[in-house]
């Protein structure tokens, strides 16, 4: 091979990178861009879904303050038969619940399917459970809709009467 021939590959090699590898680059770089966006998103609704948890932990502590998003003044608390503290802390686990579901429905946790299983396996545990889903039916105004319409199709299958 000689220098002039060794030129040409090597232009023509230039050329299919700057044709072919400019291009690729920029669509790696904007969807790494819009992967970090996601889960700066998701790092976010997790943040703020605890911090909400921890403030129901505080109005457990504190039931004296009166501050909490369910009071024993409530009509619809006092038929219940359940007490503000008590359905705080089933808010505590549905609001659990509810984050492990939104991971999973964002797509954030479907590579692993095994946590799905034993979070779907924990979630029908509780689901079975009669007292569960009469505070889940107090609760549940408060919840996702997308995550609502998921429990109550479960609560459904597993034909938990009220």
């Amino acid at each position: 091979m000689n220098i002039d021939t060794i030129i040409k590959l090597l232009e023509v090699i230039y050329y299919l990178a700057a044709i072919i590898g400019i291009p690729v680059a920029i669509v790696v770089f904007l969807l790494e861009k819009r992967q970090e966006r996601r889960n700066r998103e998701i790092d976010m609704y997790l943040q703020t879904a605890d911090r909400y948890i921890q403030f129901l932990v505080l109005t457990i502590e504190n039931p004296d303050l009166r501050v909490g998003d369910i009071s024993d003044q409530d009509e619809t608390i006092k038929e219940s038969g359940f007490t503000a503290q008590q359905l705080t802390m089933y808010q505590i686990l549905i609001s659990t619940l509810e984050q492990a579901y939104y991971l999973y429905s964002t797509n954030s946790l479907r590579s692993s399917e095994y946590f799905w299983k034993v979070w779907r396996e924990y979630s029908q545990w509780w689901m079975t459970r009669p007292e569960f889903r009469k505070a889940w039916e107090v609760i549940d105004p408060y919840c996702d809709p997308g995550f609502m319409k998921f429990m109550d199709a479960e609560f459904a299958k597993y034909q938990v009467v009220k």
